[in-house]
């Protein structure tokens, strides 16, 4: 896996300093990155299931069956 470069980071946040871009995600993803020298750690992937997730999109959910309320008839 590739972590996303500066310009990357830049075109999603359209911040340019490392600590704003760390504060933009934790703002609109509830996320804290990890974060060295070269700026934030997140992969490509990452970053798209999180965007996946925050649009209500889940990879990987199909087929999942999930428990379903139970329906009862109204009794007339």
């Amino acid at each position: 896996m590739i972590r996303l470069d500066r310009e990357r980071l830049r075109e999603i946040t359209g911040l340019q300093q490392r600590g704003a871009q760390v504060r933009w995600f934790k703002r609109h993803f509830g996320v804290e990155l990890p974060c060295d020298q070269a700026g934030p750690i997140l992969t490509e992937q990452a970053f798209e299931a999180l965007a996946n997730k925050r649009c209500g999109i889940f990879a990987g959910a199909e087929g999942v069956q999930s428990a379903r309320p139970r329906v009862h008839p109204r009794s007339r």
